[in-house]
């Protein structure tokens, strides 16, 4: 019986010792997004691994059976996404404040936006714009002053006559795991709670 609780101890400890290394390891992503194309690209020492999402990609179909009993018992504010009734201002606050707190620990070679609004109606793009720009605002300037990165530019414009968004993003960026953990946790928890707390909000008014 203590041979194999010594066998265990040695296996857990190279498990152990292998996921040290592995969270030790220098890591780089880049994420392109342009016009419903999607991709992104991880890189972990030598490996090296792409995911793409093409433009038109579709889940599979449901059955018309299976959807008009989802229409009957489902309301449409049910399956509406947390995200679209959240406080963009907290979300985007909440977003720098990581950043700040990892700007000693996170490299960022590019970060590249340009996105041109356009929804069928003026008055809506206006308004739309009006909000994109005050981000943008205070996305760039905060990036500047604490990171050095090669590639940086953010511009935001509106298209008044047209009825379909553009953008072209892409961040590229590299970390250790091990040393981002901690505030990665700590914030992701202050995120979980604003989504509950928007969820509950929402939930009151139906």
């Amino acid at each position: 019986m203590a041979k194999f609780f010594t066998i265990v101890g040695i296996l857990l400890a190279v498990v152990l010792g292998l996921l040290f290394l592995l969270l030790c390891l220098r890591v780089g992503a880049q994420m392109e997004a342009q016009n419903g194309k999607f991709t992104l690209r991880v890189r972990v020492g030598s490996f090296c691994k792409t995911i793409e999402r093409k433009k038109g990609a579709k889940l599979p179909e449901k059955k018309p059976s299976e959807q008009k009993e989802e229409a009957s018992t489902e309301e449409p504010e049910a399956n509406a996404p947390p995200w679209a009734a959240m406080d963009w201002g907290d979300l985007i606050c909440e977003l720098l404040s990581f950043f700040d707190d990892v700007k000693d620990r996170l490299r960022i070679d590019i970060l590249r936006a340009y996105v041109l609004l356009a929804t069928g109606d003026a008055a809506k793009t206006g308004l739309y714009l009006g909000g994109a720009s005050a981000l943008s605002g205070m996305i760039y300037p905060f990036f500047a002053q604490n990171f050095k990165i090669k590639e940086l530019s953010v511009h935001v414009d509106g298209d008044f006559e047209g009825n379909r968004t553009k953008y072209d993003l892409c961040f590229a960026c590299s970390f250790r795991p091990i040393r981002m953990i901690v505030v990665g946790i700590r914030h992701g928890r202050r995120l979980y709670h604003m989504v509950k707390q928007t969820q509950s909000v929402e939930a009151k008014k139906i």
